[in-house]
């Protein structure tokens, strides 16, 4: 999926970075305008320019976002009496009337137990990826310097000379915001789905 999305996530990212020369006409299909450029000038490896560091961070977020995730989630309910996937009868996790009032019977965790532990695991993943992300990013931005993992390391050592360990994450509080919301519903939805596949 990352290999086959590429190319149209690097054309937007040039788009967002690249502005239209002074006096120059916007063209009136960006998107296909910008394909055809990185084409010409880069040829078909071009538009896979720092792919090598976008398939290591997708493992990555992944196994990071799904393991804390689950950690927050025992967090929530250190006795482990909390059905893994099971869904909330409310907001705050109140018992269901339908469930024996014995404290140790199960109890789903609540939306919002399920939303904070989705938004946390969101905020960790991309926080342990961000400086690999900003590296991909300004070789995905720089259509002249040619894309390698020794180039990025070095890239990277060159951010931290520059500003230090912090200029790594660089912007890193933007990101959380767009990305802590989004996480938190994807989680929260992907126990929707999963509970309603297996019913």
């Amino acid at each position: 999926a990352q290999a086959v999305s590429y190319p149209l996530h690097l054309v937007r990212r040039r788009l967002l970075v690249v502005s239209v020369m002074p006096g120059t006409p916007e063209p009136r299909f960006p998107t296909w305008t910008m394909f055809k450029s990185i084409l010409a000038r880069d040829g078909m490896t071009g538009l896979y320019r720092g792919l090598a560091t976008a398939m290591f961070k997708g493992p990555v977020t992944v196994t990071v976002a799904f393991a804390v995730n689950d950690e927050c989630k025992r967090f929530f309910d250190p006795a482990g009496r909390y059905p893994q996937g099971a869904m909330s009868a409310g907001v705050f996790g109140e018992v269901s009337q339908h469930l024996p009032e014995d404290t140790s019977a199960p109890r789903p965790l609540s939306v919002l137990e399920r939303l904070v532990a989705g938004g946390i695991a969101g905020a960790a993943a991309k926080t342990v990826i961000a400086p690999g992300d900003r590296v991909k990013i300004m070789f995905q931005a720089d259509h002249l310097g040619k894309f390698s993992l020794p180039k990025a390391f070095q890239r990277a050592m060159e951010i931290k000379a520059e500003g230090g360990v912090r200029a790594l994450w660089r912007g890193h509080a933007a990101t959380l915001l767009r990305v802590v919301p989004l996480s938190a519903t994807s989680f929260f939805s992907f126990g929707v789905y999963e509970k309603g596949l297996k019913e």
